[in-house]
Parts: C-alpha cells; sequence; structure tokens
C-alpha cells in the first residue's frame, strides 16, 4: 500500500485525488484496522496539505494577549 505522507502532503502538494494505492483483498481487514488505529492516533486521511500554517489572531486579541503576559508577570 503506498499513501502519500506529509511530505508529499505539504511540499509536493499532493491533493486528495491524486492520492492511490492497491492491495490484496485478503488484507482489507488489516488495512482497515491500520486505519483505524491512526485515526485514533490523531493522523487523519486525506491528509491536509497546509499543515504549517500559522494563524494570525485578530490585533484585540493579540492586545488581549500581551495583556494577559504582563500580568503573569506580576
Amino acid at each position: 500500500m503506498i499513501l502519500p505522507c506529509y511530505g508529499d502532503r505539504i511540499f509536493g502538494m499532493t491533493a486528495d485525488d491524486e492520492m492511490a494505492f492497491t492491495f490484496p483483498f485478503d488484507r482489507a481487514e488489516e488495512i482497515v484496522e491500520g486505519l483505524e488505529k491512526t485515526h485514533a492516533g490523531g493522523v487523519r486521511y486525506p491528509v491536509p496539505i497546509y499543515l504549517r500554517y500559522q494563524a494570525d489572531f485578530p490585533k484585540s486579541y493579540q492586545k488581549l494577549e500581551t495583556l494577559w503576559a504582563e500580568s503573569k508577570k506580576s
């Protein structure tokens, strides 16, 4: 079975419709079990392409964060 890894998704921009794999039918249960375990462990298929996105909060939130951080110092 070949699934694009995180690097393929992030840097190669592999899209959902480009993912392809093959396996013998008698291994289907094992594959489903493996996918269920990776899902339980936090890995999702299809893997999001842009995993390195850094959220930019609104200015008002950033100001509140600064005030909160300063209040923790006192």
